[in-house]
């Protein structure tokens, strides 16, 4: 490997899709009435894979609610205001989301569980560029503008693994820790 620094590149220069979605009106009970599609929503974000969503929408709000855009399987999802901010996840399915998640999907020379472990480590830097009095925001826009340090693809297949047996491990010992004898 060259002492080259690896390149930075912008969010949004590293995933072909970027978008959130919307909530369909409370009011309607036909956007509710079937679960046709997942709608994720900040609470569901756990920093780590999204097995499941706590609210589903129906096809009649697919069909005529324009900005319920589904995202395919494999999506990162990151919180982008209030108490949530900085949340993660990515889908393990399809799915639509509120307009509170950002949603990065259609990687471009990038995995994106590498992403995924970045934002995570970066996250308190992330917060702090958030704006807004009440609680804090921030948009599409900063979430794009944030520039990572890009090595090449077989390196960030082994950065990934390393994390994840690490999380393996530390969660082995949570487990081991918390048995009563």
């Amino acid at each position: 490997m060259s002492n080259k620094l690896w390149p930075k590149k912008k969010i949004s220069w590293l995933f072909d899709v970027i978008g959130s979605g919307t909530t369909p009106s409370p009011s309607n009970e036909m956007y509710y009435n079937s679960p046709d599609m997942a709608w994720l929503n900040t609470g569901d974000l756990t920093d780590s894979y999204i097995e499941k969503t706590s609210k589903y929408v129906s096809q009649q709000a697919l069909d005529e609610i324009s900005a319920l855009t589904v995202f395919p399987k494999d999506s990162l999802v990151m919180a982008m205001y209030g108490a949530t901010i900085g949340k993660l996840g990515i889908t393990k399915y399809e799915t639509t989301t509120n307009q509170a998640c950002c949603v990065l999907s259609k990687p471009r020379e990038v995995i994106t569980k590498f992403i995924f472990y970045w934002l995570m480590g970066h996250r308190a830097e992330i917060i702090n560029l958030s704006q807004g009095g009440g609680q804090p925001n921030i948009s599409q826009g900063i979430i794009r503008d944030i520039r990572i340090a890009v090595p090449p693809v077989e390196l960030q297949n082994k950065i990934v693994t390393f994390i994840d047996k690490k999380f393996e491990e530390t969660n082995q010992l949570s487990q081991f820790h918390n048995c009563s004898f």
